[in-house]
């Protein structure tokens, strides 16, 4: 692999350990929120709750005023969305009624569960709220809601992760929903899972087939393959040093992905790979890749955005400003350079990430800022296709 793309490798280092131990107090914050979506409480399968925060809670969002009439690829559709925090939302079984996506339901989890191809969208209802999972990665806010017995979920979901566009009319407060076209290439998962005394290790990685292109599918499937094999000689490393220690608990390692754009000849994904080995908290390393369908490079920011003279200035002067406004903020962000690789594609902006403790506290989670494609690209610009 050329060294212009030079992957992060999944190694905590000595210093992050250190600062592990600065963050317990923060982290213990965020552990607890991750145990309380591990102890899921019920809720009924209709959709109505019978848990009393949760009933509390719906009944106090006013929907009256904010309904939003929703179409389906033209096509009016009989249940309706609603505005709510400056954002669209649809009901949860409108992709299901409406745009025919597979619905399930696990009673004993009491999750809802919408396949679309190779994403997976969990939605769990437990005690006080509603938590979310794309693949295996927790999506934040703004997350599902659980409003008068109905689950809604973000219309930027839709947009993101699931392969639909929008068609917005504010005068009559309408949404179109269309199905966007997507690349003709099929992704599969590789799993691979263990459960003993020693770890619980969960591994889901992507591959790609691409039709009437082995060469692009195979230089793709290399880089994704690399990824998973590091990940899996780390493991195999931490549980060596780790004989011997039997009265310890099991170790945790799993990974999940999730693709952001898979349009217009270019395919955007990234990888998290999580490990727990002791102490207040297990630690998260995200790995983006974006990929050329047409010989499967890795494509660097200048070959996306390098038509734009000052492409980096932009691209460092918004996330400088976002750092500056984070209250968390270590200090110390002084720019990133055009072969930076924490990035992932979606349909309407590029977000660049940063990994946890790098300028901020394990609270905070993995940092992202995102810029619209209008400020890095023009109409002449090589990947002006990225453009709305």
């Amino acid at each position: 692999m050329n060294s212009k793309h030079k992957r992060r490798t999944f190694k905590i280092t000595l210093n992050s350990k250190m600062l592990l131990l600065m963050g317990v107090a923060a982290g213990c914050l965020l552990l607890s929120e991750m145990h309380a979506g591990d102890n899921l409480v019920a809720a009924q399968g209709s959709g109505q709750s019978a848990d009393p925060l949760i009933a509390a809670q719906s009944q106090s969002t006013s929907v009256t005023s904010n309904l939003v009439e929703l179409k389906a690829n033209g096509k009016k559709a009989a249940q309706q969305g609603m505005l709510f925090e400056n954002k669209t939302w649809v009901p949860l079984t409108f992709l299901r009624d409406e745009l025919n996506l597979s619905l399930t339901y696990e009673s004993a989890s009491r999750t809802y569960i919408i396949t679309q191809d190779y994403q997976k969208l969990k939605v769990t209802l437990y005690e006080g709220g509603v938590t979310s999972y794309l693949n295996g990665h927790y999506l934040g806010t703004p997350g599902a809601k659980l409003i008068k017995g109905r689950i809604y979920v973000p219309f930027q979901w839709l947009k993101d992760y699931l392969g639909y566009e929008g068609v917005w009319d504010g005068k009559l407060k309408q949404l179109d929903i269309v199905k966007s076209q997507l690349n003709n290439l099929e992704m599969k998962t590789v799993s691979h899972r263990e459960d003993n005394a020693d770890a619980v290790i969960t591994l889901n990685a992507p591959s790609v087939a691409i039709p009437g292109n082995t060469s692009a599918e195979k230089a793709i499937n290399r880089v994704l393959e690399k990824d998973n094999s590091e990940f899996q000689a780390y493991i195999a490393e931490s549980l060596k040093n780790r004989e011997g220690e039997s009265n310890l608990a099991p170790y945790e390692f799993n990974s999940s992905y999730v693709v952001t754009y898979n349009q217009k000849g270019l395919l955007s994904l990234f990888i998290d790979k999580y490990e727990y080995t002791g102490g207040a908290h297990g630690m998260t390393v995200r790995q983006g890749y974006t990929f050329n369908l047409e010989d499967g490079s890795l494509l660097t920011l200048k070959e996306l955005f390098g038509d734009t003279s000052d492409y980096m200035n932009i691209i460092n002067g918004e996330i400088k400003e976002g750092f500056e406004s984070h209250p968390g903020y270590f200090g110390g962000f002084k720019g990133i350079g055009s072969d930076y690789t924490d990035y992932y594609l979606q349909i309407d902006k590029v977000t660049f990430f940063f990994q946890v403790y790098e300028y901020t506290p394990y609270a905070a989670g993995i940092p992202e800022y995102s810029i619209a494609y209008e400020k890095l690209l023009k109409k002449n610009s090589h990947y002006q296709n990225l453009l709305p």
